[in-house]
């Protein structure tokens, strides 16, 4: 016998989500308001608008309405209700810049109202309730109206938040793609002919950046050259920062969902990138200075059938003669004429082959001169005694390190001033005086560099060049020389880089090993001696 029948119903309902919920979204971003400017104008690019016009006024009611329009392609029913106006819901085109789906909260639900036109269709909401409306008219593209909780006294700060987000955008740069962004009717200039003083290749993407003064890195993080976020990164440990931007390979895969920072993993490598840079940076400069040469000598201390000794430099096709400078930019180009001023340098004062490493010269500083230092003031420093006698200080603490125990059972070799190889030092003692170091086959030459903010360098050998490294004499302080304390710690740090050229736990551990050779060898007065 079967029991009574139990009345079931089955009733489907949705969740309500109330307007206060979606205000809170606001919160979820570092700047919710360039969040919303950067939406509004990937969603029209990448709806293929060439035309991106802001409006901004006051309505009665005391509050700012923002107006977007584009002539894009527009929406249809479908696109406009399941794409757009759905959380999580995106159907973007291959090459889109966005494609995440979770903007629809800062661009419409956090707001006390928005009005959507697109084709035929209209659409009026607040919060998550909205009306869909058929009009007689089409219009071409899409015309957004949100009307913002912001008071009218911040209508000015939001027309500075366009114009100097615009002003970071590179779409076409990246992309080939042109966009005009207007505000108020007026064409807002865009980043896509930036100059930076540098650029390189990363794990991320490409970085491009200008050196500031301060501990403050910034760089504008982009995809597709429309910018994300801006990214910061503090050092204490540096004189100067940089400021740039960064384009990722990688596109939002990168990106939190709503696209406001890295994901965690992602933001330790910029860390480690950046503070790479910072600390690395004089390195960087190293690359786009220019090449002087005092008394170069390709003879001098070489031993025979090292790459080294063939005639001529190999930098410059010069000969194989003393010569008071060597630049084969003085010949043609930007130094050419600066040749007459260069010149007057005293170079018999100095070591043969010793090498000047100049950031850039000019022949006088201007408010917007990037010269580190003027051909003048070079050729005054040059001429200076006590320039001279760094140099052969310098020099002469750099063998002496380089012919300790350690550096010679690692990569080292010294010739004499007849070219032949040193291996009795029992019998040579420690005087080094036209002894030449080289370091795996190639000579290890002295330096001055006139670099901001570098007390030091060392450049590892490139194609035929020799290893250079350099010490900063503008870095005296008056006409005081370094101490022979500091100048002898720089001159192990420089040494070191010879074996690791980024710091970290290998250098140090270089660095320490050259310090206990040299201890083991000659006493701290002997070593202290080596840098007056």
């Amino acid at each position: 016998m079967k029991g009574p029948a139990m009345n079931t119903m089955t009733e489907i309902r949705q969740v309500q989500v109330p307007h206060s919920y979606f205000q809170k979204a606001r919160s979820e971003y570092s700047d919710w308001r360039w969040a919303v400017i950067r939406e509004f104008i990937q969603n029209s690019y990448d709806a293929q608008a060439a035309t991106i016009e802001f409006r901004l006024m006051a309505n009665a009611a005391g509050r700012i309405e923002l107006h977007v329009d584009d002539n894009g392609i527009g929406m249809d029913e479908d696109t406009l209700l399941n794409v757009l106006l759905c959380m999580g819901g995106s159907r973007k085109l291959e090459g889109s810049i966005g494609g995440k789906g979770w903007a629809k909260a800062i661009l419409f639900f956090a707001h006390h109202s928005y009005t959507i036109r697109t084709g035929n269709l209209r659409v009026d909401g607040s919060g998550g309730e909205y009306r869909l409306n058929e009009e007689p008219t089409n219009i071409a593209g899409t015309q957004i109206t949100v009307e913002l909780g912001d008071e009218s006294v911040l209508l000015d700060s939001w027309r500075e938040r366009i114009t100097a987000y615009v002003a970071s955008c590179f779409m076409e740069y990246a992309t080939g793609r042109p966009v005009t962004v207007c505000l108020d009717g007026q064409a807002l200039p865009q980043n896509n002919e930036g100059i930076y003083s540098f650029a390189v290749k990363t794990p991320l993407g490409t970085m491009w950046y200008d050196e500031t003064q301060g501990n403050r890195s910034a760089f504008v993080v982009t995809v597709a050259g429309l910018p994300m976020f801006v990214e910061t990164f503090y050092s204490d440990t540096n004189q100067s920062a940089l400021t740039g931007g960064l384009e990722l390979d990688a596109g939002s895969a990168v990106l939190t969902a709503n696209r406001d920072g890295f994901t965690s993993a992602v933001r330790e490598q910029f860390s480690q990138i950046v503070g790479g840079l910072v600390q690395n940076q004089s390195a960087v400069r190293y690359g786009q200075a220019l090449d002087l040469a005092l008394n170069f000598d390709s003879g001098a201390a070489c031993p025979a059938g090292n790459p080294s000794s063939s005639p001529g430099n190999a930098t410059t096709g010069e000969s194989s003669m003393p010569l008071l400078l060597v630049c084969r930019e003085t010949e043609s180009g930007p130094l050419s004429g600066y040749a007459a001023a260069l010149g007057r340098i005293t170079h018999d004062r100095y070591p043969a082959n010793f090498h000047l490493k100049v950031e850039s010269l000019s022949v006088r500083r201007t408010a917007t001169s990037q010269a580190y230092i003027t051909a003048p003031l070079l050729v005054a420093a040059m001429n200076k005694q006590r320039s001279a006698k760094l140099a052969h200080s310098w020099r002469a603490t750099l063998m002496t390190i380089l012919c300790c125990d350690w550096a010679l059972a690692n990569g080292v070799e010294f010739y004499d001033g007849q070219g032949c190889l040193i291996d009795n030092w029992d019998s040579k003692g420690s005087d080094v005086t036209g002894s030449q170091a080289f370091f795996r086959g190639r000579r290890v030459d002295a330096g001055f560099c006139f670099i901001a903010n570098t007390g030091g360098l060392c450049s590892t050998s490139v194609g035929d060049q020799s290893h250079r490294i350099y010490i900063n004499p503008l870095l005296l302080t008056g006409e005081a020389a370094f101490r022979a304390g500091d100048k002898l710690d720089l001159a192990y740090h420089e040494a070191a880089h010879l074996w690791e050229q980024h710091h970290g736990e290998a250098f140090c551990g270089v660095e320490g090993k050259l310090r206990q050779s040299v201890r083991r060898w000659l006493s701290e007065k002997e070593v202290l001696s080596l840098a007056r």
